[in-house]
């Protein structure tokens, strides 16, 4: 078991002498964690990670000034911006140092994002706000180099042998997540499902060399009130290491 409590002190100055504005913003927040193992066997283990975490508004989203994104459309910052605050809860439940299964769940407060307004010429202007808050959970199972095909170490006196790595080996993520969005003004309500899978095989050869071959497939998703179409890549790699000089030389 693990307790901890952080504090922080926030000081956050801006000039912007384009827009004749300045702001300086003061603030103090405690952060707690909380961490919980459980091992009923060597090769069981179950686990509770918590966390409060903070969000602060960047320069870009504070800057008052008008900047153009093309002929119809431009963003404002907002000098009244607050941090964003989350809650994370996960609850992992891993066998060996191969699988692992995952349960997050977060809640965040305060979120920030442009919300655009399309005026009545078409023109669009998005400003920087506190919009409102997310809730998401989701599952994931991860598998870690699980070794497809072993490399053992020589024999010891008994004839035993022990996995000593892989000379194939794969890496994979799977997860299903839920993300629900509001907004203060009760004008986004936004409740969608999404998936992603990740893949990694990696040939382990002679003489320091590595194949590898790796993909990633996301479903349609939403962030905030913006929605993203899928995405899929397809990445082949050949690298090699020198050891002596701590290099990598990857083609990919």
């Amino acid at each position: 078991t693990k307790l901890g409590l952080r504090g922080e002190y926030t000081r956050s100055q801006g000039q912007w002498l384009t827009a004749d504005s300045s702001m300086v913003r003061y603030y103090f927040n405690l952060f707690p964690t909380a961490f919980v193992s459980y091992m009923p066997t060597e090769d069981w283990t179950l686990s509770l990670d918590y966390t409060r975490r903070i969000q602060r508004p960047s320069y870009t989203m504070l800057d008052p000034s008008v900047q153009v994104e093309d002929a119809h459309s431009i963003r404002v910052g907002n000098t009244e911006l607050k941090p964003a605050f989350t809650h994370n809860l996960l609850v992992s439940l891993g066998y060996s140092e191969y699988v692992s299964l995952d349960f997050d769940f977060a809640h965040t407060t305060g979120n920030i994002d442009y919300q655009t307004t399309i005026l009545p010429g078409g023109d669009r202007v998005s400003r920087a706000m506190n919009y409102g808050t997310n809730t998401s959970h989701g599952i994931h199972l991860s598998l870690t180099e699980v070794p497809l095909v072993p490399k053992f170490s020589s024999r010891d006196a008994d004839g035993r042998r022990t996995i000593v790595g892989a000379w194939l080996a794969l890496t994979a993520q799977a997860g299903v997540m839920r993300e629900h969005y509001r907004s203060y003004d009760k004008m986004l309500d936004l409740r969608h499902w999404s998936a992603d899978i990740y893949a990694e095989l990696n040939a382990y050869l002679p003489h320091d060399w590595t194949l590898s071959v790796d993909g990633y497939y996301a479903t349609p998703s939403v962030w905030s009130a913006e929605r993203m179409s899928a995405w899929k890549e397809l990445n082949l790699a050949v690298k090699k290491d020198f050891p002596k000089h701590g290099l990598t030389l990857s083609a990919r």
